[in-house]
């Protein structure tokens, strides 16, 4: 699963292809370096598990 995020020094947009082979947690927080500043950043993300069984909810009812 793929995560867009924008580096908070400089504004580069970046994807990654983490959490791809990993159970479901709510928040992930990793190191990440940005390509365009190299600068190193905290990234905090939460997985939207709700949206996704919402989603399927909505499919089967």
């Amino acid at each position: 699963m793929s995560r867009l995020f924008v580096c908070p020094h400089c504004k580069h947009g970046m994807s990654t292809e983490r959490w791809s082979d990993e159970g479901i947690h709510d928040f992930k927080t990793w190191d990440e370096q940005c390509p365009e500043c190299e600068k190193v950043f905290e990234v905090v993300a939460m997985i939207d598990v709700r949206f996704e069984l919402s989603k399927q909810y909505k499919e089967t009812n």
